[in-house]
């Protein structure tokens, strides 16, 4: 109620307000507003506009708000508050009702009215819902419901709570599909109410699309490898909708490999467990392959996340291996009888012949065969299968252990492998991969023994690394990029003109880097197509066009300079010696010198003289 000081000396009149300014107001944020009044007094009264955020406990005024009417252009929640008109004259002070302008301070973050989508949950996914208080003065979250009774929703913590000014509150929604839910998006409402009385309610639409999980043991991208004929692939669902499996590309004709029974899935439940599919390997009949054959099983889901899997398929002949085809001998000489066995004691004897039980050369049954000289054969005899101090005796400790897999890289990043010996021999395989060839994998493996004893039998080559076979799960053998191959040295060999070998077509040994990078324990070297690989001291091919020196060494290219730079000087001192004569000083300057010259004009005067005769 406004109040009125009437005075009653002479003809004074105290301020008297007429139009009261509106109780409240609303204002969005940046629009103008106006607030009017009408007073009338004698003597004229002035006005002043005053503020406060507390019900007037304390105000000030308002900067220049000195009319009976204020406008504030742009508002800001700064702006908000009671608002009065004071009147004031020498008969006395008026103030006006207060005005309420309310500016909002609520804001949240996504903003409401929003859609707060969560896609493909399989089994819980949680997004988080800001509140923030943008004005002066605190206000309070009130409470949060959900209209279904039956929602895939929660929220978390429990309300009411006060949010101060310049402060902010979190409110988790959490969505959690039911078992056996179909991919229709379920929608619901969320419904917050709040202390700010230019926002006392505001809503959110919630959307939830359930999805399925794949899940698999072992995990995908692993490597299988069949023990037996039969391999058991784990398959189970992790998520809330169906999940269907399906294979994706089938194998090729000529593959070992077949599915029997598993596959095609559909809407697998998530309380199904787990289920099998059954891969078998038949090597087919009169296979001479006895290394691994690799294939790639490669996946089709419903899980948006995986749409695609792939596992390496790695399956080995357990049939008898090859033996070489024995070298013919003449018709007057006996055949060689076969080399002693390779037992444990065998490759002892072979890596430490002054611990064989006789000491003696002649009577190592493992000399005999090879001729008491390991490098070097008999000619009488045939060659042997292995150049066993050479590749490594096929022993235990020379095995790498399974094949290694790795996918190639999505992103044509190089990958490598790194496959080792219990002899602490390594060897490791780099290639740059094109994007996307991600159902492809890398496989790096043991050689075949047996081809590579055939092979050496065959190129009579001396080897100083470990073995290695290196495929494509795709079955391509060329590369569009070359790939990097490292081999760690062994004691006790040279590697100076040792080149990066591989087994042909024809099952010989060649060098497919004739000039390797090398260091003091590795040599490395490239190739642009796969196949079984190690380092070739000798044998393999010519390596000449591998030689840096112009005489073929480089005590020759060091001979032949001195002999090229001597020459040099030798001409040198010559022409010195020469240009000092008098015909090589003519013939180098075209001049003679000042004691020539003047004998010369000796010579003419003298015989000028001579020729005058003089008077009797």
């Amino acid at each position: 109620m406004a109040m009125v000081v009437v005075s009653c000396a002479g003809h004074q009149l105290a301020p008297s307000i007429t139009t009261q300014p509106p109780n409240t107001i609303s204002a969005s944020l940046g629009s103008s507003v106006t607030l009017s009044t009408i007073a009338f007094g004698f003597p004229s009264p002035t006005v002043q506009w005053i503020m406060s955020r507390d019900n007037f406990a304390t105000f000030n005024p308002f900067a220049g708000a000195t009319m009976p009417t204020l406008t504030l252009n742009s508002v800001s929640v700064s702006d908000a508050g009671s608002y009065r008109a004071v009147y004031t004259s020498a008969a006395g002070v008026t103030s006006s009702s207060p005005a309420i302008l309310l500016v909002p301070q609520f804001s949240s973050s996504p903003a409401p009215s929003s859609t707060i989508s969560f896609d493909n949950v399989a089994s819980s996914t949680t997004m988080s819902l800001l509140f923030l208080n943008l004005g002066l003065m605190s206000f309070s979250i009130d409470s949060s419901s959900l209209q279904s009774t039956s929602s895939w929703f929660s929220v978390d913590p429990t309300l009411p709570t006060i949010v101060d000014s310049g402060g902010m509150f979190s409110l988790d929604i959490t969505c959690t599909p039911p078992d056996g839910a179909d991919t229709t998006p379920f929608v619901d409402t969320l419904l917050i109410t709040t202390s700010d009385l230019q926002q006392m309610s505001v809503s959110y639409t919630l959307m939830c699309t359930a999805a399925a999980q794949f899940s698999s043991i072992p995990d995908p991208s692993s490597l299988l490898t069949f023990d037996s004929s039969v391999y058991s692939l784990s398959i189970s669902n992790l998520g809330a909708t169906g999940l269907s499996v399906s294979q994706n590309q089938p194998f090729s004709s000529s593959s070992w490999f077949s599915i029997s029974s598993g596959l095609p899935l559909s809407q697998l439940d998530r309380s199904a467990g787990f289920v099998s599919i059954v891969i078998t390997c038949t090597p087919p009949i009169g296979n001479h392959h006895h290394g691994p054959v690799f294939d790639t099983l490669e996946l089709a889901t419903n899980d948006p996340t995986q749409p695609i899997v792939f596992y390496t398929l790695s399956c080995s002949d357990t049939g008898p291996s090859p033996t070489p085809t024995p070298t013919p001998t003449p018709d007057n000489q006996q055949p060689l009888p076969p080399p002693p066995p390779k037992d444990e004691q065998y490759y002892h004897d072979l890596h430490h012949p002054h611990n064989h039980p006789n000491n003696n050369p002649n009577n190592n049954p493992i000399n005999e065969y090879y001729n008491n000289d390991l490098g070097a054969l008999d000619p009488a005899l045939p060659p042997p299968v292995a150049f066993a101090d050479s590749m490594g005796a096929f022993g235990p400790a020379d095995s790498i252990g399974p094949p290694v897999a790795q996918p190639l890289s999505n992103d044509g990043q190089p990958i490598t492998i790194v496959v080792s010996n219990a002899n602490g021999e390594s060897a490791s395989v780099t290639l740059s991969s094109p994007g996307g060839s991600g159902s492809t994998a890398l496989v790096v493996g043991a050689a075949d023994p047996a081809a590579v004893a055939n092979a050496a039998a065959l190129s009579n080559v001396k080897i100083g690394s470990i073995a290695i076979d290196v495929t494509l799960t795709n079955g391509s053998s060329v590369l569009s990029q070359p790939a990097q191959l490292c081999f760690s040295h062994r004691r006790g060999n040279n590697y100076k003109s040792a080149c990066l070998g591989y087994i042909d077509a024809s099952g010989h040994w060649q060098c497919e880097d004739k000039c390797p990078s090398r260091n003091s324990s590795h040599t490395c070297g490239t190739t642009s197509h796969f196949t079984n690989f190690a380092v070739l001291l000798s044998g393999g091919g010519d390596k000449s066009d591998c030689d840096s020196f112009i005489t073929g060494s480089w005590k020759g290219d060091i001979g032949m300079a001195a002999a090229f730079f001597g020459s040099v000087w030798l001409l040198c001192l010559g022409i010195a010696i020469i240009s000092q004569t008098e015909r090589g000083r003519v013939f180098f300057t075209g001049r003679k010198s000042k004691k020539a010259s003047m004998r010369s004009l000796d010579k003419r005067a003298s015989a000028g003289s001579s020729s005058t005769a003089l008077p009797v």
